[in-house]
């Protein structure tokens, strides 16, 4: 991964700690976690074209708008558990009720899994990082959408294992073209001037 640089810097927003879990050692350890990541330029790239895939195929599977949001610290009062997002994005204003109209729902399920799964993907072929890069939590908000759908029609029910290798296939597929990669590569730069200039909004991750 690339050294670190100083001019990549961004508030972390913290807002969804509660102030009283704020001096705790796992907080200030997370925090200090975070802030170690997003002053390595090799992540934040890694981080940013990751976010770059998931906008892409969201607006593909018909999300009507995707906001970029910048790193954030969480605190689960189930768990008691503190969770790092070093960036993410999330969808805005429903989905395109025209896209939904001229699709099967095994279309959208699978173009919502590649949406999952691209994250994870892009960043590992196009900046070099290794391990699951996010795909762990990717992974699980498909097997949430599909449950979601099979609950409402059992006949869509799908080997969620299958659907997920399928859709990083198809993904990896796309990413053999150099316009393909230059888009990812255009809005990635774009959110990382984002975080640069310290001022992403804030709100719930994909």
């Amino acid at each position: 991964m690339a050294s670190r640089d100083s001019r990549v810097t961004t508030q972390i927003d913290i807002s969804e700690v509660p102030q009283d879990k704020r001096n705790d050692p796992r907080f200030i350890q997370c925090y200090a976690t975070l802030q170690n990541l997003m002053s390595n330029i090799g992540w934040v790239k890694a981080f940013c074209i990751h976010e770059a895939a998931h906008a892409y195929y969201h607006l593909r599977a018909g999300a009507l708008k995707v906001t970029f949001i910048g790193p954030r610290l969480s605190y689960d009062s189930q768990k008691d558990d503190f969770t790092i997002y070093p960036a993410s994005v999330k969808r805005e204003g429903g989905i395109d009720q025209d896209y939904l109209a001229s699709v099967s729902i095994g279309e959208w399920r699978n173009s919502f899994a590649r949406a999952c799964a691209a994250g994870g993907v892009a960043a590992r072929k196009l900046t070099g990082v290794s391990g699951d890069v996010g795909d762990e939590e990717d992974y699980q908000r498909l097997c949430e959408f599909c449950d979601a759908i099979a609950a409402k029609d059992p006949t869509t029910a799908v080997d969620h294992q299958a659907l997920w290798k399928q859709a990083q296939n198809e993904v990896e597929k796309d990413l053999q073209t150099p316009s393909f990669r230059s888009e990812l590569w255009k809005q990635a730069k774009e959110f990382e001037h984002q975080l640069r200039r310290a001022d992403s909004p804030t709100g719930p991750t994909l």
